[in-house]
């Protein structure tokens, strides 16, 4: 496929947070730079005509996979991204309510959101929205180093350039929360009598389930990273790995709200409804796609502590996102169901909550039928929390976290359900960014899968992981993982109670990974495939699945179906169809690239016989340093 180049690469704009006092700012710079200087040592901005974009894909189709490139924090950023479907249920809805609880559903473009690799990054990952202006919310994780991307539209509401801020984890200021805490909450016992789906046939079925699970597909953290590269192949190569990578785990749908305390924060001025459900769906989906591929996916789980076993590949997916734009009417005996959202509600004519008595309203929500569900706030809490969720037990009799099923409260005659958490995004009436976003909302889904804060006097489990009781501020490696001890008691409790995760639906992620499927074009479909992921009437092939197809034909020998450069971690030349079949030619010796060219993530090394391998730069120098200065 040839590379569409759509925007030109310009200059890129610094700005440091340490400005002269005789700098001339505009007046969102300073407001930016005062909202900023509490979390921040430092940060750039950056301007949507500073990215080039490459898309990869056919002029009858529409492109899927790009590379974005740009130059910040002083680095080149090679961006190679393919559509994000996993972190979306097949269901995935976006939908608002008024304070009558009047419903209305938005449109959401799936395809701007991205997962990838950063080239010349081995064992990164990247997650990704590109709005139509080019604006970019977005995370990159390296093994030494993680780097936030987010629009100005974040912390601005008055209206200003589009831009956006730029700055790496270990640009935020240490201790910067203060001995500010997390807490959880261990929900009651089922009431005598009461069944719920999760029996101890059921405990059975599911251990069996993930035994099966770990003996056939059993992923290590490496794997795992492969697959993320994998999703930057090109076309030929989609089918075949996918094949591999879909060994994957199993995923906690999750039900997103947002009351109407984070709504109107986040609302910026002259914005419509429409426009301020886009800026918070967008924040909130780049943030679990975070959360879900950096933190959760990665870790290896303990099924038993004894034989060591442990599966990895487990993390969440969203089902559906409710934004409430007003406070809801309704008292706590006339609508349980949200009364979190009334002004009235857990003591907000303070203007701080408490934590308890919010995460208690939250508990009558409907959430019956999903994994989890999250509350998203921006309120200080009367006791100086961040976030607070119900914690798991791997005991049966025990409610609380990952699929808990719901039951009529007797005391007050409503349904009530422990799958909940809840997180704030301001701390001392400051917004909190990106960075520490991903690990407040991490640590409490954390503790819905089943962990305890990290016991102090275990010194395999002291150090400053995810799980501390005291919010992390994201400046050290270890801030974002989970230690021995929450990956031990997270093990027990999806090896006995996980039986509501899932796995994601093979028809329309664009890849052709199942038996069943003709072609994948999308959960939208395309001009040469069904919505059920069979070839439509006169059809031969799928421009988006194959290659060496064009229009839904096969594409004669004049077309180049696998570049030689930068979007491939293979190393050949350019490849070019054979005419007969819509799939590319297989790589050999005769089309190996020569030691030296580019690839995904770094130069093609010679391996003898006419072979070639794709390593990183500094493997290629044969130096240590990893950080390397050039890629030239």
């Amino acid at each position: 496929m040839e590379f569409l180049p759509c925007i030109l690469r310009l200059l890129t704009l610094h700005m440091s947070l340490f400005l002269s006092p005789g700098a001339c700012l505009e007046p969102y710079d300073e407001e930016l730079h005062s909202l900023l200087s509490p979390s921040l040592t430092h940060y750039t901005t950056l301007h949507p005509h500073s990215l080039t974009h490459t898309l990869h894909g056919s002029q009858s189709q529409p492109s899927h996979s790009r590379l974005v490139e740009f130059h910040t924090l002083e680095r080149h950023f090679q961006l190679y991204l393919r559509p994000n479907y996993r972190i979306f249920s097949s269901g995935f809805k976006v939908r608002s309510v008024d304070r009558h609880g009047n419903l209305k559903e938005h449109e959401v473009d799936r395809t701007e959101y991205y997962q990838g690799v950063m080239g010349g990054e081995e064992g990164s990952i990247v997650n990704a929205h590109i709005s139509e202006s080019g604006l970019m919310t977005a995370s990159v994780t390296t093994p030494t180093e993680t780097y936030h991307f987010e629009p100005s539209d974040n912390f601005l509401t008055k209206p200003h350039p589009p831009h956006m801020i730029a700055y790496r984890s270990s640009d935020i200021k240490r201790d910067r929360f203060n001995q500010t805490r997390f807490d959880f909450v261990v929900a009651p016992p089922l009431p005598p009598g009461v069944q719920t789906e999760t029996t101890a046939n059921h405990q059975t079925d599911h251990t069996e389930t993930i035994a099966n699970y770990q003996r056939d597909h059993a992923q290590t953290i490496v794997d795992h990273k492969e697959t993320v590269v994998d999703h930057t192949e090109t076309v030929a190569d989609h089918q075949r790995l996918k094949r591999q990578s879909r060994i994957g785990g199993s995923s906690c749908p999750m039900f997103l709200v947002v009351d109407h305390r984070f709504y109107n924060q986040f609302r910026g001025d002259g914005q419509d409804l429409t426009e301020t459900i886009a800026g918070i769906a967008r924040r909130l989906i780049t943030l679990v796609a975070q959360v879900d591929s950096s933190i959760y996916r990665p870790a290896e789980w303990v099924l038993d502590p004894i034989s060591g076993n442990r599966v990895s590949d487990f993390g969440l997916e969203i089902a559906e996102i409710l934004v409430h734009h007003e406070p809801s009417l309704q008292d706590f005996f006339a609508n349980s169901t949200t009364y979190y959202n009334n002004p009235d509600c857990c003591g907000d004519i303070r203007k701080t909550l408490d934590a308890d008595g919010l995460l208690s309203a939250f508990n009558y929500g409907s959430w019956d039928g999903y994994c989890l569900a999250h509350l998203f706030t921006f309120v200080n809490f009367d006791s100086g929390l961040l976030g607070l969720a119900n914690i798991a037990s791997s005991f049966q009799s025990q409610t609380g976290g990952v699929c808990s099923k719901g039951f009529t409260d007797s005391s007050v005659g409503k349904r009530i359900i422990y799958n909940t958490g809840i997180s704030s995004f301001t701390s001392g009436g400051i917004p909190i960014i990106r960075g520490e976003q991903i690990l407040v909302v991490a640590h409490e889904v954390g503790h819905n899968w089943g962990s305890h804060h990290d016991p102090g006097n275990d010194p395999e489990c002291s150090e400053s992981y995810l799980m501390n009781e005291f919010a992390q501020d994201g400046s050290e490696s270890s801030h974002s993982m989970f230690s021995i001890c929450s990956r031990t008691s997270i093990g027990q409790v999806l090896r006995s109670k996980a039986t509501c995760f899932r796995d994601p639906d093979p028809c329309g992620n664009f890849l052709i990974d199942d038996v069943t499927e003709q072609c994948d074009e999308g959960p939208i479909s395309g001009p040469c495939c069904t919505p059920d992921c069979q070839l439509r009437d006169g059809a031969m092939c799928s421009d988006t699945n194959s290659a060496c197809c064009t229009e839904c034909e096969i594409a004669s020998e004049d077309v180049v179906c696998n570049e030689a450069g930068d979007f491939s971690t293979n190393c050949s030349i350019d490849i070019h169809c054979n005419g007969r079949t819509s799939e590319c030619p297989n790589i050999d010796t005769t089309n190996m690239a020569p030691h030296g060219s580019s690839c995904l993530i770094g130069r093609c090394r010679s391996i003898g016989n006419n072979l070639t391998e794709c390593v990183d730069f500094c493997t290629f120098n044969g130096t240590t340093n990893c950080t390397c200065p050039s890629q030239v």
